[in-house]
């Protein structure tokens, strides 16, 4: 039930009500004689009529109306005869003679202007707390919340007016590599096509003549001038080529007008508008934790580095500069700093799947059944046991769980392997969060392949290198693209710009590819002209070069200059 000061309080919410119209617009006028809350038209009428233009008409805050009002009279809406005399202290209510007796026998009272005292003390509270606390915080809340609305529009207006100039940037360069194509065929086939006009024209005209002098050969009169005639028709025959009498074998033939193969021209073009399109898609995309844009002509891909003699399976960058390589030729886990020096060799004792930075000095990798935690020092120690789950792909997603990618393998008589799967571990490895293996709508299976990678995006998204193809799930761990790499060999290498961009190693084609956040293939930065033989693993480090693990050697790449 209520208390007094949160009745209070209701009534502070309440519209008054103008005692004379019964309306709640202006209603700021209260008349001592008539005890009433008047509107503003209300009081003009009420200080022109005879009876009551005598009045004192005040403010409603006014002290004298606020000592008029707490003398007034008021009634029960029960018995609207009888006047409130007490209050009932377990109802927390007024109470007349007759709710006494009918509603509240036995309960305990307390004295009227006592409670009306305190609720008066309990409002003063409230409305001090409302005008130095509530009030203020609201409307700086409020004001805040209308900035951001001015900002947020504003970028959007941005946005859109950068994304308008270079759509418009990409039309004009589209419409120029049109009208090269276009100059181009038209500049190849002018040479051959002038002369097929003019054997065109030689070629009618020396057939009309041939025409006209048949005609005079069937109408001629039989006498000395069809000897005459006769010459003209010798004549006319060695106007025509001499194939003429074998059809298709004429000295010309459509086959002699040919362009150059569709594909020299088209294929330029293509590569062209490739690199147009990549220019569209990266320039303006705004990048939410560096707050900086990608220029189109950042992308490159130079080697800078080669490391020599390293099978890495898995790389990965600190935040201090600092990469760690998992070489596979010894089973060991080296550190190298920013200038290609290697500053730490840790002896492993077993081979490395894949591996994940856990804290400023410390690295999880992971082997068979377990999570190993490894740290600058030296010190090898296991995180946590993954049972039956044979992992491989580890990553820290933005919520600082552990989240892996492995098989689960029944033990028996018979050891069986059921589907690739991924689990979400608590920070600490000690509980399995979430398994993630079927989709909720279908109940199909979302993992095909063996799960050697999984990477998470800026946007919060997870990308899994499940066998021979790429999944992208959302952050409710729904299938939001597909990307098929392969036939042959599985991807190894993934990993995740800070632009939102999936780098993939494709080992079929021996090529770096990217991927926009939505699948889409973007550009090969890499590719078996540049060393790329089998790569293994990939990571970006601090400086944006791109480091690309493979079974002979490390390469070290250019990416965003």
């Amino acid at each position: 039930m209520a208390t007094a000061g949160e009745k209070q309080y209701c009534d502070l919410l309440t519209p008054v009500v103008c005692d004379g119209c019964g309306g709640e617009d202006d209603v700021i006028n209260y008349c001592l004689q008539c005890n009433a809350n008047i509107c503003g038209e209300c009081k003009s009428t009420h200080c022109n009529t005879r009876l009551t233009r005598e009045h004192i008409i005040l403010d409603r805050t006014h002290p004298e109306v606020v000592k008029s009002r707490r003398s007034k009279k008021i009634f029960c809406p029960q018995h609207t005869v009888k006047e409130y005399v007490t209050y009932c202290v377990r109802c927390n209510q007024p109470c007349c003679t007759t709710c006494i007796i009918e509603d509240h026998k036995g309960h305990e009272f307390a004295d009227l202007e006592s409670m009306i005292s305190q609720t008066e003390s309990e409002m003063d509270k409230l409305v001090h707390d409302f005008e130095t606390d509530m009030i203020p915080l609201s409307e700086k809340a409020l004001s805040k919340l209308e900035e951001e609305i001015i900002s947020y529009k504003e970028a959007m207006d941005n946005i859109k007016q950068s994304a308008r100039i270079k759509i418009d940037s990409l039309i004009q360069q589209l419409q120029k590599s049109e009208e090269e194509f276009i100059n181009e065929v038209d500049e190849y086939g002018k040479e051959d096509l002038l002369s097929m006009e003019k054997q065109k024209n030689e070629l009618e005209k020396n057939l009309q003549q041939v025409k006209s002098v048949t005609i005079k050969g069937k109408s001629a009169p039989v006498d000395a001038s069809l000897l005459f005639v006769k010459d003209e028709l010798t004549n006319g025959c060695s106007l025509m080529p001499k194939e003429i009498a074998c059809p298709g074998k004429l000295s010309f033939s459509e086959s002699s007008f040919q362009l150059p193969p569709a594909c020299d021209i088209i294929g330029r073009i293509s590569n062209s508008i490739e690199k147009i399109c990549l220019s569209a898609s990266m320039t303006n995309h705004h990048d939410k934790s560096h707050g900086t844009d990608v220029d189109s002509t950042s992308i490159d891909g130079k080697i800078l580095k080669t490391l020599s003699g390293i099978w890495a399976g898995s790389i990965i960058h600190t935040q201090e500069g600092h990469t760690w390589i998992c070489n596979g030729n010894d089973n060991s886990l080296n550190l190298y700093d920013e200038n290609f020096k290697l500053i730490k060799e840790i002896n492993l004792g077993f081979p490395c799947e894949d591996m994940t930075i856990y804290d400023t000095d410390e690295v999880l990798v992971t082997h068979r059944y377990r999570i190993v935690k490894v740290s600058t020092s030296g010190s090898i120690n296991e995180l946590c046991s993954t049972a039956s789950v044979k992992v491989r792909g580890i990553c820290i997603n933005n919520r600082q769980q552990i989240v892996v990618g492995g098989v689960f393998v029944g033990l028996g008589l018979l050891i069986r392997r059921f589907p690739w799967r991924m689990q979400v571990l608590a920070p600490d490895g000690s509980s399995v969060l979430k398994v993630i293996e079927k989709e909720r709508s279908s109940g199909n299976q979302l993992f095909t392949g063996r799960i050697y990678r999984v990477r998470q995006t800026v946007s919060g998204e997870h990308v899994v290198a499940d066998g021979k193809k790429v999944v992208c799930l959302t952050e409710k761990w729904k299938v939001k693209w597909t990307y098929e790499f392969g036939p042959r060999q599985d991807v190894f290498a993934l990993c995740c710009d800070r632009h939102n961009n999936i780098l993939v190693g494709d080992r079929d084609n021996d090529e770096i590819v990217i991927l926009n956040n939505d699948g889409q293939r973007i550009w090969a930065v890499l590719t078996r002209e540049d060393g790329i033989c089998d790569p293994r693993s990939l990571d970006i480090d601090g400086k944006d070069r791109l480091w690309i693990g493979q079974e002979k050697n490390v390469l070290v790449s250019t990416y965003l200059s």
